[in-house]
């Protein structure tokens, strides 16, 4: 009854401000292609921010349609954090400039996470802030394709400053299925009121193929305003969370490859996006670029209730492992881990799970001179270690 009480509070707060925003007269625009969300699902998704309990801080740039002068440059400032296990905030700023076209926005976001159980989790996510866009007149002063006496072409006209919001929802389960769906540019303050039909559905599971490998599956449905749409698919396989290798087709004919390193909370991201159909030949590539950092905090994961105890899961060496108590002693915390791993926190099992599977590894190594009682034991730890494993160690790339 908690749950559901819990779920129809978020649902009611998330609708009313929605509701507010929409009433305050809007007019939706198209800014579908002025989000990078290759390296930041939070870009076009609020309830991402915090949703893993780090803060993230990441710096991007995107140059599209290579080869044409003045071609598009998109350059993107993005931070979100957990402020608590179920609250999230966060902060983006963008830059776009088109031709003589600029966009300037920055969005500020709020997020509130609800654990339904152990597998399964909810977000929600708004945001608001400013978009400025500007005509740079110098650029159109010497073209000759530009009716210089077109009032509509001239800075006064065209340069605004409108309030903007965005909304977003996420499930994910067992911390290998996640699903969104977004409005990413929900409203823009103007004359009169309009929602955007700019809708983002996008979908992706982590399957572990061992400790070391992980696929990832995923797809995209970008519902678009005048009656558009567009797709894509694509899958990323990744090395212990550290190397990571990604490939996407788009249904506007546009293939993407990307290359993510992750290392001590340092994240490195290069995409490449190549054009097909008409535009091709004018301009084939564009290039993506993003820098990140990574802040780790404590009891902040809306998973997590307390962190384990650390002197349990310490690591054993091979003596350790010949002792009969301390091995039925290490048994009897990990059946508790399994029947109740609400109580522990999920980064802190995680570190600690690795550890100790490597010094297992180890004493297994020379498991033909131990006593067979001392052969099951340490086989039947191996076998719970790797339920362990597989409920943990997910993949954060």
């Amino acid at each position: 009854m908690k749950t559901i009480t819990k779920i129809a509070a978020a649902g009611f707060l998330i609708c009313t401000s929605a509701h507010q925003l929409i009433c305050t007269s809007a007019v939706a625009q198209d800014l579908s292609n002025n989000y990078q969300y290759l390296f930041s699902k939070y870009n076009i998704n609020p309830a991402y921010a915090g949703y893993d309990g780090k803060t993230h801080l990441l710096i991007g740039n995107r140059s599209s349609f290579r080869g044409l002068k003045e071609s598009a440059n998109n350059t993107m400032l993005t931070m979100d954090g957990s402020l608590n296990e179920q609250n999230a905030i966060g902060f983006k700023m963008l830059n776009d400039v088109r031709g003589v076209f600029r966009t300037l926005s920055s969005e500020f976001a709020y997020a509130y996470k609800l654990k339904i159980n152990n597998d399964h989790k909810l977000a929600f996510g708004l945001s608001g802030g400013f978009v400025q866009r500007t005509l740079n007149t110098n650029n159109t002063q010497y073209n000759s394709y530009v009716d210089k006496t077109d009032y509509t072409l001239s800075a006064d006209y065209f340069s605004k400053t409108n309030f903007i919001s965005s909304a977003g929802f996420l499930y994910t389960w067992d911390d290998a299925l996640q699903v969104g769906l977004s409005a990413p540019h929900l409203i823009e303050a103007k004359s009169r009121s309009q929602v955007s039909d700019h809708i983002i559905l996008t979908a992706a599971y982590t399957y572990e193929i061992n400790e070391d490998w992980a696929v990832k599956p995923l797809v995209m449905y970008q519902n678009l305003p005048n009656k558009l749409f567009q797709y894509e698919a694509g899958a990323m396989v990744s090395y212990k969370n550290i190397l990571a290798l990604e490939g996407r087709y788009r249904s506007n004919k546009t293939y993407n490859a990307i290359f993510k390193f992750n290392h001590n909370n340092i994240f490195f991201g290069y995409g490449m996006g190549i054009s097909g159909g008409e535009v091709q030949e004018l301009a084939k590539l564009s290039h993506e670029l993003a820098l990140g950092f990574t802040i780790h905090k404590k009891k902040v994961a809306f998973w997590a209730t307390k962190q384990i105890d650390k002197s349990f899961l310490s690591k054993f060496t091979k003596k350790d492992y010949e002792d009969n108590a301390k091995l039925d002693s290490l048994k009897i915390q990990l059946d508790g881990l399994i029947a109740d791993p609400s109580k522990y926190s999920q980064n802190d099992i995680r570190e600690q799970i690795k550890a100790i599977s490597k010094e297992l590894e180890e004493a297994l190594k020379d498991n033909e001179h131990h006593p067979v009682e001392t052969q099951k034991k340490l086989a039947d730890i191996r076998s719970k270690i790797k339920i362990l494993y597989k409920k943990y160690y997910k993949g954060d790339l």
